[in-house]
């Protein structure tokens, strides 16, 4: 990057953003942080501005009442679903 011209693309910009992100969020004993990625997927599914993301956490924050609900569902219980879901993501590599 010091001898280049910056960055060729938009994506070169994401990508470089989720490969500094990454190492950053596991020193702080985070989950891996995925921000290309899920913004990739906002976008496929028709969120092309900001007011997306608000909306996300606006729905995150009148959740998290249910915390405590939710985390009484064992885990058999959700692994079908799981399932399901990673059945349908493969389904999209054809």
């Amino acid at each position: 990057m010091k001898e280049g011209s910056g960055f060729d693309s938009k994506m070169d910009k994401a990508l470089f953003a989720d490969a500094i992100a990454t190492p950053i969020g596991a020193l702080f004993g985070t989950s891996s942080t995925t921000t290309y990625v899920e913004s990739a997927a906002g976008i496929g599914a028709g969120g092309k501005t900001g007011l997306t993301s608000v909306v996300v956490a606006v729905c995150f924050l009148l959740s998290l009442p249910l915390a405590g609900f939710v985390s009484g569902i064992p885990s058999a219980a959700t692994a079908p679903a799981l399932l399901i879901v990673g059945v349908m993501m493969l389904s999209s590599l054809n």
